[in-house]
């Protein structure tokens, strides 16, 4: 789809960027005589684009009701826990401690565990997925009982968000947006978000944080201070 292509073809221009940077820095050591073969390489114009889409508790409560029940179950589990979509897919059974109401997950980009805290209400969700069944079981599990594997939300996602008459490009990742913007809106620091999204630095979590114009109205409004005393006519 036009967003994939998009995202491949921002992600090509990275990789050429860094590959120009050491080019350049072996013709700077005096190992390749010209740049003649690459300075001309040109980037995709117009593709880096920041995604901004996320979806208000509301859009989150309609989009869930038009989810098929295994799909249901696996994008809460995304927007509990702000985890990626192959991150959910692989959680097992042993990921869940009861006792602390948390979550051990293992990062695909850390490549490190983090702990992810969850409500009473998530906790109720976790209880019930988790009953039954075996440490080393999957969590999230198709009608069908095989696990979720790659590209097997795609078309999943697409027919709840039409369904659900959301106009925002929605994909599964979205959700991890999601996770991030409500948490902000609901005043959590920015270190708390960057730890529940296992960011190395605080300048990636920034990027998921997306603010409601009229959460920034209403807050920046609420914080505002006055200086007016009591001598001080109003206009």
């Amino acid at each position: 789809d036009p967003e994939t292509l998009r995202k491949r073809q921002d992600t090509a221009n990275r990789l050429l960027r860094t590959l120009k940077a050491i080019l350049n820095f072996a013709k700077g050591n005096g190992y390749v005589e010209s740049d003649a073969s690459w300075s001309e390489v040109k980037e995709f114009e117009g593709v880096a684009r920041e995604r901004k889409e996320y979806l208000t508790p509301a859009q989150a409560a309609v989009f869930l009701e038009k989810c098929d029940e295994d799909f249901r179950k696996i994008v809460l589990g995304a927007l509990y826990t702000g985890c990626r979509y192959d991150e959910v897919c692989r959680l097992r059974v042993k990921a869940y401690d009861r006792q602390n109401r948390s979550l051990s997950v293992f990062q695909s980009k850390g490549k490190k565990f983090k702990t992810v805290f969850l409500t009473e209400e998530e906790a109720v969700f976790f209880d019930a997925l988790t009953a039954g069944k075996q440490l080393d079981d999957f969590m999230f599990v198709r009608s069908d009982g095989n696990p979720w594997l790659k590209d097997h939300q795609r078309d999943r996602i697409k027919a709840a968000g039409a369904a659900a008459e959301i106009k925002q490009h929605i994909v599964f990742h979205s959700l991890r947006h999601t996770f991030a913007s409500l948490l902000a809106m609901n005043g959590t620091q920015l270190e708390l978000i960057q730890d529940q999204m296992g960011h190395s630095n605080p300048r990636m979590t920034k990027r998921y944080m997306h603010l409601s114009p009229s959460y920034t109205a209403q807050t920046i409004r609420a914080n505002k201070p006055t200086f007016r005393t009591q001598s001080t006519p109003a206009s």
